[in-house]
């Protein structure tokens, strides 16, 4: 599995901490894109100019050392979309620095003319054991300049070759001459690696495919393996892949960890939720926040079914009431952010939010505008029924009885909860009057070390099969985690990245797992909302086995 510019999560991409998440993930390689200084230095960057990543709209060569070292690069992938940070924009000495003896590197050399210094730059580093480079041996020409530059070094070189061109079979004579160990290839139909499949092995060629959504193969691509991943990843290991290059490393981690390799992953039992959730035997379940949202508009039905594709065990979406009564999925006042509509989002008909298009991701000026239109509930529940189990958060409570009866209509109310907060006994006693039989109840509750008696108490008069806490310390859940269990009541706790959830966010939890999601799952919490929900499902099989 190799980490495609070490993406996939919020540091920069190509930058020394992204670098120190993979190792810690426990990744096999890592690519990497070099480029070459104006006076001659060596320095990770992928892109012709500095735009993307640093905001400077300047090719890279140009400018010295000093000044590239010193730029500070965006988070993630870059764009306008996402703020700087204070990782810098590293050299190649300071990545062989890092990972000697840590994790392998795919170098992609971005001027072929460069390979032999960053050969000569990993040798003097004693990296060159744990690298690889790569260029195209499509022709004769190609072969000969390989066998003369590259070979006499040692270095581990993977060869590129292109299946689906028409000069392919040249390309695969060069390669049965040069037989490098890897062979990254393209192709256009599966059957034309299974008819070769033979020819390589006689080489003892690894071969690589790339799964990114921008260079893939034949549809093989991260995010349709997300939904299927034995349709992609499982076809492409069954033909013979062995080295897969992905912008999904954790999913595709999780998939590679999962049966038949290693230990099975538990599934959600879809029955009702009750019974998923006072399960002894299930892992912590997962809950993908406004539905898994990187990849597709939140609170769509995208998102929903990128929820489910990634493995989460529960989706929240929010609920509001059109101007003429209809229930639809939307978080915020307004459909600003998600539709760049500056009007509250409940004085538009259902056949208005209907015709809005949403934003990717989580919305902002900076995203754009996709092919997602505003779910009605109805919309909702015929996706959810039956796969995944729902959290509805309604933005006002006073819908419970119309969105239960809903559920019932949709007969999915044994897949769904209802929530709001109970502190009072006033509270309790609204819940109380409200018809939602048959619709699973969750509290939502602070516990504090002086008032943890009353509030179980309360919550005792009522008994919901699961409780969305918030609580003073830790140790406060962790020494009572008996009277919880005997309650009946599972813990479910908020780990987004807000001012809510204090220190317990995702994003300390990206850095240390062990901390943050580790330390909560000891205490005895087994339910966490979270915007990461790859991330998580990585770090609980991983924990597990």
């Amino acid at each position: 599995m190799v980490v495609h510019r070490v993406s996939g999560g919020t540091p920069p991409e190509n930058s020394l901490l992204a670098i120190e998440r993979a190792i810690a993930a426990g990744y096999d390689a890592v690519e990497i894109d070099i480029r070459r200084s104006a006076d001659g230095g060596l320095f990770l960057l992928h892109d012709d100019t500095l735009e993307r990543m640093t905001g400077l709209d300047q090719p890279p060569e140009v400018l010295g050392s000093e000044q590239l070292y010193s730029l500070n690069l965006r988070n993630h992938d870059g764009g306008k979309a996402n703020g700087l940070t204070q990782e810098k924009l590293p050299s190649l000495a300071e990545v062989f620095e890092l990972t000697r003896g840590r994790i392998f590197l795919h170098l992609d050399v971005k001027q072929q003319a460069v390979i032999p210094e960053v050969i000569t730059c990993a040798k003097a580093m004693g990296v060159d054991a744990q690298v690889d480079v790569w260029a195209s041996v499509a022709n004769p020409k190609g072969l000969a300049w390989v066998q003369d530059t590259i070979t006499p070094h040692g270095v581990l070189f993977i060869a590129k070759t292109r299946l689906d061109a028409p000069d392919a079979e040249m390309q695969v004579e060069a390669l049965s001459i040069l037989a490098p160990s890897v062979c990254e290839i393209d192709f256009d139909d599966l059957e034309q690696v299974a008819a070769l499949r033979g020819r390589f092995a006689g080489t003892g060629m690894a071969l690589w495919v790339n799964t990114l959504d921008g260079v893939s193969c034949a549809g093989f691509t991260d995010t349709a393996a997300l939904i299927d991943p034995d349709l992609v990843w499982g076809r492409l290991i069954n033909a013979g892949i062995s080295v897969i290059q992905t912008d999904e490393a954790a999913a595709l981690k999780s998939y590679l960890c999962g049966p038949p390799r290693l230990t099975p992953p538990r599934k959600t039992k879809m029955t009702h939720y009750k019974d998923y959730i006072a399960d002894p035997a299930r892992d912590c379940a997962i809950v993908a926040h406004r539905g898994a949202w990187r990849g597709a508009s939140e609170n769509s039905l995208a998102s929903i079914e990128r929820a489910i594709a990634v493995g989460a065990n529960i989706v929240e979406i929010d609920i509001r009431k059109s101007a003429d009564g209809e229930l639809f999925i939307m978080h915020d006042d307004t459909l600003l952010r998600m539709a760049g509509i500056d009007r509250d989002a409940e004085t538009f008909t259902i056949a208005e939010l209907q015709a809005i298009a949403l934003r990717e991701d989580d919305g902002g000026d900076h995203r754009t505008t996709t092919d997602q239109r505003i779910p009605t509930l109805r919309q909702a529940l015929e996706v959810i029924r039956g796969r995944i189990f729902a959290d509805l958060d309604l933005k006002d409570r006073g819908l419970f009885s119309e969105v239960a009866a809903c559920a019932h209509e949709m007969g999915a109310a044994s897949y769904v909860d209802l929530k709001t907060r109970v502190m009072t006994h006033e509270e309790l006693d609204w819940v109380r009057a409200q018809n939602i039989e048959g619709v699973p109840f969750m509290a939502m509750a602070m516990f504090t070390a002086e008032d943890f008696e009353n509030t179980m108490a309360l919550l005792g008069e009522i008994k919901p099969f699961m409780c969305e806490m918030r609580f003073d310390h830790i140790d406060t859940i962790a020494s009572n985690r008996q009277r919880f269990h005997d309650a009946n009541v599972a813990l479910w706790i908020n780990t987004l990245d807000q001012v809510g959830s204090g220190e317990w966010r995702d994003d300390k939890a990206l850095d240390d797992p062990d901390s943050i999601w580790g330390r909560l799952m000891d205490a005895g919490i087994s339910v966490f909302q979270t915007d990461r929900p790859q991330e998580l499902k990585a770090y609980i099989e991983a924990r597990r086995t």
